[in-house]
């Protein structure tokens, strides 16, 4: 292999790496790398051949040496560190032929690629031969700076060609000097006819009497025998010729080579009537054989040599080693017999085309039964086939590692590239519906801030009661439905709008080049195209929208355009769901409390600003008083002592509703005990609990906290739910109910017959009370009124709980309620929520 000049842009740059020793151009090793044009230093560190760089000084002493790789100590034995600032002449010994010195200099001289054989001598004084390779190495501007020779270890294939060359020579010498015998074998009348070179040859008599055909068998060596004796049958029988070597043994106790052909002469009606045969002493030559032999066996490469009918005649040292077999177990053997594996693969075509062209083959090629790759050469020749081989399965392995890191490397950098591309579209789009999340949509709509009248104009959105549909339908359903939600925004949609969803069940939508007007009418068609029914988990769902219209002003930002239409959406519920509503003053305004309201609560909940108002329930079979219900009650530091309903709300919506539901457990547990101790306590308290307490995965064990640490005992406290609390996440609810009713805590439905709930969620559920909401009970004097209040309490008997009636003002619907068998009742008629400090009723009376 040679190289051309390499030139400043002839290869790119590597980091040598950790093993790289680099020499600066005075020799000194001084960690500087030699400058080699680009060429990478890591590569030479890493090439498994012996590889110099030497300045370009032709002057005497000659180029001197810059930088040598480990493979250069390895072979020569010399430190690179021992040998920067010679010239490589002094490795050199005087075995090389003169004139591949002179055609060394000529090439050096002249910056052109040369290749030579040399004999070395390394550092202990052995002597081996390197083929040579040198190219120039040039700078940008063509000029040489240096000169990279790389050195293989060919000693083993220079003792091989020398002494093949021997084995030549004295192969001419025997055969211009050699004598031949002659013989002939009558196959018909069994005669065996010899001259005297024959008869000396297997040890006979030339003038004593004829050798027989046994007699010249038993003089062959025993191991040659049968072999012998089976060409010669084999030849007798079916025609055809034969050419083998063998020993003949003397009775002095020596043993000749002998070289025997033979050929048989057919007569007539085909049988064969003569076989005539020449053999000749080739013993000197064999000697000259078992020296390539010898040499063959003292390479690292396999090999292997064929006759012309793929009899394998030589198998050296490696190639046992690789094949795990002794060459006894080979030679003589048919090599597609020994290796039927070899059928129909690259190495029966490449032997094949070489014994058939007579051109060497040079191939690699993997072999499947042993799962190893080979390099073959293949040689033709006269006598049939030789063949080197090397195993390279590792090599093999490591370009197959190399090029599997590569492709990994390339996967991964696709994959990369394909994630952050995900990640990008991930960062601005909703993982459910594929609309612009929040942030995107405000960077968008921040794009369009100072355009004037092209300004955008947002719609918010909000569907009515979404929750409903989650609790009870599940949030497959949920989810479902808000994809065909954001499907149908885009349908409705003009290209140039952007389409959001904000959050939970809130969706934007950002109009540009509209009046305020245009886009009311743009809302209204939205929300009319929203209410269609959809279809989604094989259910049908409808639901309707709430929009509130915000446009912006120049300059303003999307956050600030944003609450404006949240201001406006909130105006739009208040108003009753499904409707529009367009930003003002006055909504800004009412947004405006609802934050000092939100910030009033925050420090309400610091500064312990809620206390508990009671609410005495009776009997109505004797008119006492047996429970009471604790009502939640803010002291405002400027608007004074406020019901639930003027803040729960908010503080539903801003998180705050479980920091003042743990207020109103705690204190409702103390004063239980409290009381009870004082002998002027109830029977039990309820309190009210929201449905995110109670899906709350630490409610129970907060409860349970609670109770063990006050002393209540069980049934001392009840909660209140409502019936959209059943519906919402119901496999958690039932969990929720049952443990808390292990811990001795009763269980309400309150306001029943206003919400959703089912027979089914009833019945698998452990509620104590129903209780019948105040609408129905205002509703006592008219008969359909009665019949809903009469069933309720029926139904609350059937389920093993008792009937609980609010809202009871007037006498007559206390006598109406006991003859309808309700078990408990409250209202203003029987006493108002006030503070334990205020003396309460034991009992009432309608008289």
């Amino acid at each position: 292999m040679t190289m051309d000049p390499v030139g400043a842009n002839g290869s790119s740059a590597g980091d040598a790496g950790g093993r790289v020793r680099a020499f600066s151009d005075d020799g000194a090793a001084d960690g500087t790398p030699p400058d080699l044009g680009g060429l990478s230093v890591a590569v030479l560190e890493h090439m498994r051949v012996a590889v110099i760089v030497t300045d370009a000084q032709l002057d005497e002493p000659g180029p001197r040496i810059v930088y040598a790789n480990p493979m250069f100590a390895e072979m020569t034995g010399h430190a690179p560190e021992d040998v920067v600032g010679h010239s490589p002449r002094f490795l050199q010994t005087d075995g090389t032929d003169p004139a591949d010195l002179a055609r060394l200099r000529e090439g050096l001289e002249r910056a052109r690629p040369v290749r030579t054989v040399v004999e070395n001598e390394r550092a202990d004084g052995s002597r081996f031969w390197v083929e040579l390779d040198i190219t120039a190495v040039c700078d940008g501007r063509g000029r040489v700076t240096n000169f990279l020779a790389t050195q293989r270890d060919v000693t083993a294939r220079e003792k091989q060609q020398r002494h093949l060359a021997s084995v030549a020579e004295q192969r001419r010498l025997a055969i211009e000097a050699g004598r031949l015998g002659t013989w002939q074998y009558l196959v018909q009348d069994d005669v065996f006819r010899h001259d005297r070179v024959c008869a000396q040859m297997f040890d006979g008599d030339p003038d004593g009497p004829p050798l027989t055909i046994e007699d010249c068998l038993q003089a062959v060596h025993p191991v040659d025998r049968t072999a012998l004796s089976t060409a010669l049958y084999r030849v007798a029988e079916q025609g055809g010729s034969y050419e083998r070597t063998f020993r003949v043994q003397h009775h002095d106790g020596s043993a000749r080579w002998v070289l025997e052909r033979a050929r048989a002469a057919p007569g007539a009606h085909g049988r064969i009537e003569r076989i005539d045969g020449v053999v000749m002493d080739v013993s000197d030559r064999q000697d000259a054989a078992q020296r390539v032999v010898e040499t063959l066996d003292s390479v690292s490469d396999g090999y292997i040599s064929f006759d012309r009918e793929w009899r394998f005649t030589h198998v050296n040292r490696s190639t046992e080693r690789a094949f795990g077999l002794p060459r006894e177990e080979l030679e003589g053997r048919l090599l597609w017999e020994a290796f039927p594996g070899l059928i129909g693969t690259d190495f029966e075509y490449y032997y094949l085309k070489a014994a058939e062209t007579g051109e060497p083959q040079v191939f690699e090629a993997h072999f499947e039964p042993w799962g190893r790759w080979f390099e073959e050469r293949v040689f033709p020749h006269e006598r049939g086939v030789a063949v080197f081989f090397v195993d390279i399965t590792e090599r093999v392995d490591r370009e197959v590692e190399q090029r599997r890191l590569f492709d990994a490397e390339r996967t991964a950098r696709e994959a990369a590239e394909a994630a952050q591309a995900e990640l990008a579209h991930a960062a601005a789009h909703d993982d459910l519906t594929g609309l612009l999340n929040r942030g995107a949509f405000e960077r968008r709509v921040d794009e369009f801030r100072g355009l004037g009248e092209g300004a955008p104009v947002l719609l918010f959105f909000d569907l009515d009661h979404f929750k409903i549909v989650n609790d009870s339908l599940g949030h497959r359903v949920g989810d479902g439905l808000l994809c065909e939600i954001a499907s149908r925004l885009r349908a409705h949609l003009s290209s140039d709008a952007l389409a959001c969803r904000f959050g939970g069940d809130e969706f934007i939508v950002a109009l540009t080049e509209v009046s305020v007007n245009r886009a009311l009418e743009i809302g209204e068609q939205l929300r009319t195209a929203l209410r269609a029914p959809y279809e989604v988990q094989g259910r049908t769902v409808t639901i309707s929208a709430s929009v509130g219209v915000a446009p912006s002003e120049p300059g303003e930002r999307a956050a600030t355009i944003i609450r404006n239409a949240d201001a406006a959406l909130f105006a739009a519920k208040r108003r009753g769901r499904d409707q529009s509503a367009v930003y003002d003053e006055a909504l800004h305004h009412d947004a405006l409390e609802r934050l000092d309201l939100e910030q009033d609560l925050r420090q309400a909940c610091e500064r312990g600003e809620f206390a508990l108002h009671y609410q005495p329930i009776f009997r109505l079979a004797d008119g006492r008083r047996s429970c009471a219900e604790a009502l939640v009650r803010w002291h405002h530091p400027r608007r004074g002592l406020l019901a639930a309903g003027a803040f729960i709300g908010t503080a539903e919506e801003s998180g705050l509703a479980g920091v003042i539901g743990e207020s109103v457990l705690e204190e409702a547990c103390r004063t239980l005990v409290a009381h009870r101790h004082r002998g002027n306590g109830f029977r039990r308290v309820w309190i009210n609990v929201s449905p995110d307490e109670l899906t709350s995965s630490e409610f129970v064990d907060h409860v349970s906290d609670r109770l063990r640490t006050h002393g209540v005992r069980s049934g001392e406290l009840g909660i209140e739910l409502t019936e959209r609390t059943l519906v919402r996440d119901p496999e958690t609810v039932t969990a929720q109910l049952d443990r808390l009713h292990g811990l001795g805590v009763c269980i309400a439905i309150d306001d029943f017959g206003t919400g959703y709930s089912s027979m089914s969620a009833l019945q698998h559920h452990p509620i104590d009370v129903l209780k019948v909401d105040r609408a129905f009970v205002g509703q006592l004097d008219q008969r359909n009124g009665q019949a809903i209040v009469g069933a309720i309490i029926q139904l609350a008997h059937a389920l093993g709980a008792s009937a609980s009636a609010e809202g009871v003002e007037y006498a007559s619907q206390w006598t109406q309620l006991r003859a309808l068998g309700c078990d408990t009742a409250a209202g203003y008629l029987l006493g108002r929520p006030q503070a334990l400090d205020t003396p309460m009723p034991d009992a009432y009376s309608p008289e």
